[in-house]
């Protein structure tokens, strides 16, 4: 799974993609876009964010299986990572080879996060870091997220 390295993944994703196998992949098809400027949190897509899907918008949204058959696809990820991102769920569509998608939002893009916060920070608990950072952002734009949300995206 391509991911960025500011965004946030669901802790229930591991276990959505464990009870229900696919000999393809899976994309995130619904998800948040966190604006650290503003605070806001919005869902993607949606009337503020009009696009087809969450993987038309993020990076962070494409989980392919790599298997034997997979390694003896001709350039298999690689040929459909080159098409970016937006383009990866489609382009297996048109192979013959779609991906199931996952309708529960289960990323958030992080926006305007600083790249990647953790990488100017001294000592050696990134992760921890980078959610102190998040979280006072948000609660500094005065726009907490709610309990279940921070809970489910390890922000607690």
């Amino acid at each position: 799974m391509p991911c960025d390295a500011d965004d946030l993944i669901s802790n229930t994703l591991v276990q959505f993609v464990r009870e229900n196998p696919h000999p393809v992949g899976y994309v995130i098809r619904r998800g948040y876009a966190l604006d650290l400027d503003s605070g806001n949190c919005t869902p993607c897509p949606s009337e503020s964010i009009n696009v087809e899907g969450f993987d038309t918008f993020c990076g962070t949204s494409s989980i392919l299986t790599l298997s034997e058959e997979h390694r003896a696809l001709s350039g298999w990820p690689l040929d459909f990572l080159t098409f970016g991102h937006n383009k990866i769920r489609l382009a297996l569509i048109d192979a013959g080879r779609p991906l199931l998608d996952i309708q529960h939002p289960s990323a958030i893009y992080v926006l305007n996060s600083g790249e990647n916060v953790s990488l100017h920070e001294s000592n050696n608990q990134a992760r921890q870091t980078f959610v102190k950072y998040v979280i006072a952002q948000i609660k500094k734009a005065g726009r907490p997220l709610s309990p279940s949300l921070l809970k489910e995206f390890g922000l607690t």
